[in-house]
């Protein structure tokens, strides 16, 4: 049964595969999930569950009502409420199945396969990319375009000649490597079992994911760049001339690439990243980026409209449809998804935290704080302070409930191996990469805390 697990592991980096179900995020790896979830189903019902846990379901359950009572006296449809409840139900059974998967598994040597199997799977990633490359500059042929098809839905790189592998679009790349490649790489470093496959996986995709000509994944590659060193440099001194070194080898790469141009590109995207770089103002001009902001100030306006319990799960509609008057003049812009929004009855606005606020309005604290205290109810190490900042940082841009790398690392992060690993180098012992020795219990009903001893 672990083997669904480790094959759901594999095959994340597909998540736009032609032939799911849903838009533009249509992972596979929710088949090998639900599949492991229903082989342990009576785990499920044995498990011992923390109060918190229980109370972040009890207020989505409620939240779900309310929300059919508001649809009934509004008069509103359910077609928001059924899409949020089956990305609701998704996340759910994505969370129980590695809470399953953690319960079961003292050893830290399922979690090293488990990784090992994830950044494995990042190699189709890679070498899709690699193909899309070449179908981009070298050589234009339909029969590369079809093999690309079998694995991802979207084609975007043919029109946009923009790389972006085997995800939904190049925005999603940084949802892979900062949320799940990076962590899984440092993982398998604190443990010694890096070897040249991995660390050749690691480099390839990084350096075909500058292809993308995405500003999101260029922002959040820095973003990653300065929490890592934020929490792994201790001085003061010493992280400000690092990050200060960085940075500026950064911007002088990107400034030789995108605006002088050295590799002679012609690509879309690529003209509109160099413009950025020669003047940082005209970003407010951007289509992308004004379409977010503007579903931001829409979302924020819905929620000062009907502050207590918001417009409603998956309800972002019809708060569009009632303030976007106020934010923008719908006939006079040129921008396809902000007039064709009030069409869309399962509307997003790209922010899990304004989408909180517009459609569970103030009651939707009552949803974050116990996973708040959930997540931070205990002192972290630096390797899970990395991912969480990461992970807080990545839902600016990405509102589904359905993500999994939350659920992955909310279930995860409860086990001692994961919740011992730091960013620095451990302290040498004589004891093997993954033994583990039992000291006393921990706070968790589920598993006992261990410390572990690993170079």
């Amino acid at each position: 049964m672990n083997r669904l697990i480790y094959i759901a592991a594999f095959l994340l980096p597909l998540d736009n595969f032609p032939f799911m179900f849903g838009g533009g995020y249509k992972p596979v790896s929710l088949i090998f999930i639900a599949l492991y979830l229903m082989m342990n189903l009576f785990s499920v019902f044995k498990a011992k569950y923390k109060t918190s846990e229980i109370y972040v379901l009890l207020v989505m359950i409620t939240f779900v009502l309310v929300t059919f009572f508001q649809n009934r006296y509004y008069q509103y449809e359910n077609t928001g409420l059924i899409d949020a409840c089956l990305t609701i139900a998704s996340g759910t059974v994505i969370y129980l199945s590695f809470k399953i998967f953690v319960a079961r598994h003292e050893d830290p040597g399922a979690y090293i396969k488990l990784f090992k199997c994830m950044v494995y799977g990042y190699g189709i990633a890679v070498g899709i990319g690699l193909l899309q490359l070449i179908y981009i500059y070298v050589l234009h042929i339909g029969i590369i375009a079809k093999f690309v098809g079998l694995f991802v839905s979207r084609t975007g790189f043919i029109s946009t000649a923009r790389v972006h592998f085997t995800f939904s679009e190049p925005s999603y790349i940084a949802l892979h490597t900062n949320l799940l490649l990076i962590p899984a790489f440092i993982a398998l470093k604190r443990a010694n079992q890096l070897n040249w496959i991995i660390n050749s996986i690691v480099i390839g995709l990084f350096i075909v994911s500058l292809f993308s000509f995405s500003l999101r994944y260029y922002m959040d590659s820095i973003i990653l760049l300065l929490v890592f060193l934020f929490l792994y440099t201790k001085r003061i001194v010493k992280l400000s001339v690092i990050t200060t070194f960085s940075l500026a080898s950064l911007y002088c790469v990107l400034y030789l690439v995108f605006v002088i141009n050295v590799f002679s590109i012609n690509a879309d995207h690529f003209g509109r990243i160099g413009s950025f770089l020669k003047n940082p103002a005209a970003i407010n001009q951007d289509e992308s980026f004004s379409i977010r902001s503007t579903f931001s100030k829409v979302a924020m306006d819905s929620f000062k409209e009907k502050p207590i319990l918001g417009y409603g799960l998956g309800n972002f509609y019809y708060g569009y449809k009632e303030n976007y008057s106020e934010i923008v003049d719908l006939s006079s812009i040129k921008q396809k998804e902000l007039r064709d929004a009030d069409k869309d009855k399962t509307l997003h606005q790209y922010n899990m935290y304004t989408r909180v606020l517009s459609e569970m309005g103030l009651m939707g604290i009552l949803l974050v704080v116990p996973l708040l205290y959930f997540v931070f109810h205990q002192p972290k190490r630096s390797y899970l302070k990395m991912v969480l900042i990461l992970l807080a940082w990545s839902q600016l841009q990405f509102d589904s409930f359905a993500l999994i790398q939350i659920y992955f690392w909310l279930a995860l992060m409860q086990h001692p191996f994961i919740a011992s690993l730091e960013l620095r180098e451990a302290v040498q012992s004589q004891t093997s990469p993954v033994q583990t020795q039992v000291q006393r219990p921990l706070k968790s009903p589920v598993i006992a805390e261990t410390t572990l001893h690993y170079r």
